[in-house]
């Protein structure tokens, strides 16, 4: 951001004088008077003699005090960190001048010191509302790509939900409007051309799944290749994986450890997480179970994968002692987080009693989350607990009555896909391609049969509801 590094050019700048001043050659050009200046939360151009300026001396407003009291709820974080880099350049400002006067105060070596802790807080990748540092891990916050700065997400979420359009819709520090997706690529790829290796992994990701471009997974191979020879975690996890499962290479679990290694040392739950299933089966690695236990540990805070697999460890008392107590615990907290195999797993302690008092309500409650998901397995669960309780109830007693169903296997529709409808008669749904080509072969009630009948029925009902 220009306005956070102007002041520590040229100290005279941020004075109220100057402001008001024609062009002078020891003024920059970013804080030159300027032929018409804009208000910073209103957008509006105020004349030279009519203005307020923030004591910060980076923001300007109009004489309305509702719009610097708007904008200080986005601003006054950035203002503080402002005034504390102004005044430890005043400091360092007054012991040069010290030394310049021919004074013998030993503090001059001190005062060069004194400036590198203020440039490396600058270099670090910190969130400018709430000033914490930023988690190496990208799925922990939220990246602007037209400063290239990061928020994290429940600063952003704060940021949503101010009232005000003109702080919601823009970026709360180089004041650009959020962009389009595509806008944002084109962004990106600026970036890009400028080596940054966060620009590098999020276009990489956006290819590998074709999010708002045309899928290309080589040349996301390519983009994680150059953002992980730069040191970035998420690019050295995301190019380990690929590593693993043989995308736009050859299958190479060795490099796939040594990519998850670097990105585990930097703290990346994600790759600490994948690094511990290595480990844990042997996988390019001599197999460590409490090697992969310290690894599931490490990155269990907030991680629902690593918290399934470090439940599983407790559970068959692999690499630690068995305690199903901790097991339900960690089964828990995954399943609080959507994990389908954890809540199928939480519910097979329930029905068993393991960790916990036997229940079979609350073993129902988790396997009907984890089959609306499309487990497999909850839903064969369910149906075993139908017959031991005498219940003559299809999958409908464990999905909403909006939930549609493989019209061959009965399996119902997952939150986060569509089934496919048949073309003919759209009166039927399949999971996949296999089902849809058994239903139609079905002797002797195949669909065959009862597609054209069905699709002749349902533009008779059309016509008739036109008229």
């Amino acid at each position: 951001m220009n306005t956070s590094k102007q002041p520590e050019e040229n100290e005279t700048v941020l004075t109220d004088e100057d402001a008001t001043k024609s062009t002078t050659p020891s003024t920059p050009p970013g804080n030159s008077a300027p032929t018409d200046l804009i208000c910073s939360f209103c957008d509006t151009k105020l004349p030279l003699d009519k203005y307020k300026k923030c004591n910060c001396k980076t923001t300007i407003y109009c004489r309305n005090a509702s719009c610097q009291k708007e904008h200080w709820k986005v601003h006054k974080t950035e203002h503080r960190k402002l005034c504390k880099a102004l005044n430890a350049v005043k400091n360092e400002g007054e012991e040069e001048d010290d030394t310049k006067s021919g004074s013998k105060n030993k503090t001059s070596s001190p005062s060069i010191q004194a400036s590198k802790p203020i440039i490396q807080k600058e270099e670090k990748d910190e969130c400018p509302i709430c000033l914490g540092e930023l988690s190496t891990d990208m799925s922990t916050f939220v990246r602007f790509t037209c400063c290239g700065k990061g928020l994290h997400k429940h600063c952003a979420k704060q940021l949503q939900e101010v009232k005000s359009k003109n702080i919601r819709e823009y970026c709360p520090l180089c004041r650009t409007k959020n962009p389009t997706h595509k806008e944002g690529v084109k962004q990106l790829q600026k970036w890009v051309k400028k080596k940054k290796a966060w620009a590098q992994c999020t276009l990489g990701s956006f290819y590998e799944n074709g999010n708002g471009v045309k899928k290309d997974v080589k040349r996301a191979f390519n983009l994680y290749t150059l953002a992980a020879d730069q040191g970035d975690a998420n690019a050295q996890c995301n190019l380990g994986a690929m590593y693993q499962n043989g995308e736009c290479t050859k299958p190479d679990v060795k490099r796939a450890v040594e990519l998850y290694t670097l990105a585990a040392e930097q703290g990346h739950a994600m790759a600490q997480s994948n690094l511990g299933v290595m480990y844990e089966h042997g996988q390019g690695v001599d197999k460590d179970e409490k090697r992969a236990v310290e690894l599931y540990t490490l990155a269990a805070i907030g991680n629902p994968s690593a918290q399934f697999n470090l439940g599983n460890m407790y559970a068959n008392g692999q690499g630690v002692d068995k305690d199903e107590n901790r097991a339900v615990e960690l089964y828990t907290l995954a399943s609080e987080q959507g994990d389908d195999q954890a809540q199928f797993n939480l519910g097979v302690m329930y029905a068993n009693g393991d960790g916990v008092d036997q229940s079979f309500t609350k073993a129902r409650e988790w396997f009907t989350k984890s089959a609306s998901q499309g487990d497999k397995k909850a839903i064969n669960a369910l149906k075993t607990l139908d017959e031991a309780e005498g219940r003559t109830t299809t999958p409908s007693s464990y999905v909403n009555s909006n939930t549609i169903f493989c019209s061959y296997c009965n399996k119902p529709e997952p939150t986060n896909t569509k089934f496919n409808k048949c073309k003919g008669c759209r009166s039927v749904s399949y999971c996949n391609r296999e089902c849809q080509i058994k239903h139609w072969k079905t002797k002797p009630n195949g669909h065959k049969k009862q597609c054209k009948k069905l699709a002749a029925a349902f533009k008779k009902l059309n016509k008739k509801k036109e008229k």
